[in-house]
């Protein structure tokens, strides 16, 4: 896909196809999401297409509203990525709020659609440079900084965390026992390789792989507050062939990368208690 991509993060399903209407009559693209959940992960599946994102704050409640997508996006992109608040709730306060957490600009829906456009046209604009009409916000991330340090960085952290916030509570043998009673087990390696060390310090058993398995595993034992187990995998499908290519030292294109990169930081993020 194009750089010409609007995400619209908004539950109501007249809405989406007025903005929908008055984006494409105006040469952009875009996609749509009903929620936050939806949202973030469209954002992943498509990091350097998207141009810019709006908001609805008043989506139905789920893992995370409005303003903690907000806080999540601009977490993940810096500020190269417009975010742009479209919201019946049109206080000075609530502007003020969302826009501490992250968002470019509050526009309300009295407005009308037409300010809407003009806003986000008007943001996508000064975040082009000259010379990069063809790259996306994200693109231009990879552009200024070594994606591959960055994400090899953000793994290394990942393992640390997951070693030492997590694992760290446990004796291996009571680790297994626990998950057999919870009925929770990780892959049968994995349990077999508990029983096989006297502590977590410094073994050396266990892959990168193998980690993100127990961990998944003590999710779906809710032994901690974690991610649902399903989010887990997901998270796990999107940074091993990643991790596992530069391991290995074979080329990985950015958009792999990136992806990658947002999943590994949005895990390590949960795991140290960050919104």
């Amino acid at each position: 896909m194009p750089l010409d991509h609007v995400l619209i993060a908004e539950d109501e399903p007249a809405m989406v196809n007025q903005l929908e209407a008055i984006f494409t009559a105006n040469g952009f693209r875009t996609l749509s999401a009903a929620n936050g959940v939806e949202a973030w992960n469209t954002l992943l599946a498509h990091p350097e297409e998207i141009a810019a994102c709006i908001v609805d704050l008043q989506m139905p409640p789920g893992d995370f509203g409005g303003r903690d997508l907000v806080l999540k996006i601009r977490r993940a992109f810096s500020t190269l990525l417009p975010i742009v608040i479209y919201s019946g709730r049109g206080t000075i306060c609530l502007s003020h709020e969302v826009t501490k957490a992250g968002a470019n600009e509050f526009v309300e829906k009295e407005a009308g659609p037409q300010r809407l456009l003009n806003v986000v046209a008007k943001l996508i604009s000064e975040v082009a440079r000259p010379g990069q009409n063809a790259l996306s916000s994200l693109n231009a991330l990879a552009a200024s900084g070594d994606v591959q340090w960055l994400a090899s960085r953000s793994f290394t952290q990942l393992e640390t965390c997951i070693r030492k916030t997590i694992l760290s509570q446990y004796q291996p043998r009571q680790l297994h026992d626990l998950l057999v009673q919870k009925r929770r087990p990780a892959p049968a390696h994995v349990m077999d390789r508990l029983l096989q060390l006297a502590e977590f310090t410094n073994e050396t058993k266990f892959s990168f792989g193998d980690l993100l398995d127990l961990l998944t595993a003590l999710s779906a034992a809710q032994l901690h507050k974690l991610p649902p187990a399903k989010k887990l995998s997901q998270l796990k499908q999107q940074i091993i062939p990643a991790r596992n290519s530069l391991e290995h030292g074979r080329q990985v294109d950015n958009r792999t990368l990136l992806v990658a990169l947002l999943a590994s930081d949005e895990l390590i993020n949960n795991l140290r208690g960050q919104p």
